[in-house]
């Protein structure tokens, strides 16, 4: 690889990393519009017609990318996931950028960005239209300028830095994780130094700027995200979620992926890599405080963008010294082998009949699949009822109803979950109800007169969430739904 600038890629080089990149690319949209909606597209779908500067359960920008789809293809559930595979698209592209930042030559680079583009855990995100897609680019595109600057690049490179970041907490809170990774990474290393210089201030202030709407907007609702994530919280804490937390990250990477990711890791602990030990020391701090706060397993995964890459550059360099082109071949092939046997658990590359086992380790599948069969069901009940309402258990069941119901004559839908709650009650005088997903006893504290009108199910039979649930109608409320909301509403 003739090139004597670190960071600089030869033509030839950029074209195979473009290429890489256009593969998975072409891979996520061959299977795009399989299956059907996620339960949180349909959340999203729904917040396009209500944006505003933040939701309950996150600020607006995966929202404002799904207004973009449904104004394009109003509809299309194809649509709506190409953005998010154009997305981790340039997720690939910027491994092979790292790499080569790290020093790594042309092997690195396409190595790099292979590593990340066989990464179980970057195609399913890549698949769907979430705000995990999107913190995954945000978040790659900081670690990436991050680098650099640890490289002795541009001080003003923390201004872009700060966009870039405000733009993260724009669509996931969890920037602030990075952010404060970064802080401690050079607190505690020799590049403390950096922070005596005003740019990194200025890339702070500049974040804060951006993400000041939604920090409005927090204040003018009240806070709603500091309860989201108490509930949030209770379900991720305790000795058993910090076992699951490490043990993910298996299945998220692959046995063949997560040893080059350590490598990385250790590399950079170690003197090689002694410029870059701040990235390594405030991903240690950023899992220990997830493991304190209950943060989830994949919260940590856009660090793997920069340890994939830097494990591969130090293949690389036992590999020049071996000469080793069958190891080279060797773990390109393993790589391969590994997705492809994994990708089951990753992308709808089954038929849904057939996802049952898959959906075990990877629920978000079985999520995809019975939407448009649940407004079916719910129409059948309305024909003999013509209800005045859908009251849901969850945002997905309410998204599918909003989103399926106008063409099969159902009523508006309503729900006392996340930002539905906010988007307020039904008149009080709505009546009757069609209820999805509450048993006998809350049916019984609700209604004076109520009748049971089947469960959920879906012709694949995939055990997801909504897989059996309840679906009733209400003909008489014990109370309006202006007096009950309050104890309607539930966050998680």
């Amino acid at each position: 690889m003739a090139q004597t600038k670190r960071g600089t890629i030869d033509r030839d080089t950029r074209l195979r990393l473009l290429a890489t990149a256009g593969v998975v690319v072409a891979v996520l949209l061959l299977v795009a519009a399989r299956y059907g909606y996620h339960r949180d597209e349909l959340y999203f779908v729904a917040a396009t017609d209500r944006l505003a500067w933040g939701y309950v359960d996150q600020p607006p920008f995966t929202i404002w990318i799904a207004w973009i789809a449904e104004s394009l293809a109003p509809g299309s559930v194809f649509a709506l996931r190409v953005i998010p595979a154009l997305a981790i698209g340039v997720v690939v592209f910027i491994g092979g950028l790292i790499a080569r930042q790290l020093g790594g030559g042309r092997t690195a680079v396409l190595m790099g960005a292979a590593a990340v583009a066989t990464a179980g855990i970057f195609l399913a995100v890549g698949h769907l239209l979430s705000t995990t897609t999107f913190d995954i680019l945000l978040w790659s595109i900081v670690l990436y300028l991050f680098v650099q600057i640890l490289d002795d690049g541009d001080p003003r490179l923390w201004v872009v830095l700060g966009a870039v970041a405000g733009l993260g907490l724009l669509n996931k809170h969890l920037m602030l994780f990075l952010l404060f990774g970064m802080f401690a990474g050079l607190l505690l290393t020799r590049q403390r130094r950096l922070l005596a210089s005003r740019w990194p201030w200025l890339g702070g202030l500049v974040a804060l700027v951006v993400w000041a709407p939604n920090l409005v907007w927090q204040l003018q609702n009240d806070w709603p995200t500091i309860e989201m994530l108490g509930s949030l919280q209770e379900g991720n804490s305790g000795l058993a979620a910090a076992i699951e937390f490490i043990g993910l990250q298996i299945p998220f990477l692959s046995i063949v992926l997560l040893p080059i990711a350590f490598i990385g890791l250790r590399r950079m602990l170690r003197p090689e890599g002694v410029e870059f030990r701040p990235i390594a020391v405030g991903f240690l701090a950023v899992v220990a405080l997830m493991l304190l706060a209950g943060g989830k397993g994949y919260y940590v995964v856009p660090y793997y963008v920069v340890f994939l890459p830097m494990g591969m550059v130090e293949m690389e360099e036992r590999w020049s010294a071996r000469s080793g082109r069958f190891s080279r071949r060797a773990v390109a092939g393993v790589m391969l082998a590994g997705v492809f046997v994994m990708s089951p658990f990753f992308l709808p590359v089954l038929p849904a009949s057939a996802v049952g086992p898959f959906n075990a380790v990877n629920p978000e599948l079985g999520e995809t699949v019975g939407w448009d069969e649940l407004a079916d069901q719910v129409a059948g009940v309305n024909a003999s009822v013509d209800a005045a309402v859908v009251f849901t258990g969850s945002y997905g069941e309410a998204g599918a109803i909003e989103l399926y119901g106008p063409e099969l004559g159902l009523p508006p839908a309503s729900s006392g979950h996340n930002a539905y709650w906010m988007w307020g009650p039904p008149p009080d005088d709505a009546v009757p109800v069609i209820v999805i997903g509450y048993g006998e006893a809350w049916m019984d504290r609700g209604c004076r007169r109520w009748d049971p009108a089947g469960t959920i199910s879906n012709a694949a039979g995939v055990d997801n969430e909504e897989m059996g649930l309840p679906i009733a109608v209400c003909h008489e409320m014990r109370r309006p739904w202006s007096e009950v909301w309050d104890e309607l509403r539930h966050y998680n």
